[in-house]
């Protein structure tokens, strides 16, 4: 059997824009971040680093329509990224 994903991990500034995400390297590979980060990059500045075991995710200069769902949707997109065309 395969390792279980951890539900992405969101943290939001004070307000409703999201500030950041942590995606688990082991299950969300390089490729499907910078898919997603290409594919979300026109509602947000996107900056993505490595962080030990975890891809940082940051959100800046966030569209007032996607601020709540933004960190979600990435996350999903990235996971969808895996399995489509991986």
């Amino acid at each position: 059997m395969g390792k279980s994903a951890r539900r992405p991990s969101a943290r939001r500034s004070s307000g409703t824009k999201p500030a950041e995400l942590r995606l688990d390297a082991e299950v969300y590979s390089d490729a499907a971040i910078e898919r997603a980060r290409r594919a979300f990059e026109g509602l947000a500045a996107i900056e993505v680093r490595r962080s030990g075991r975890c891809h940082l995710v940051r959100f800046s200069k966030v569209s007032p329509d996607a601020a709540e769902r933004l960190p979600d949707e990435f996350g999903n997109y990235a996971l969808s990224c895996l399995l489509v065309n991986p």
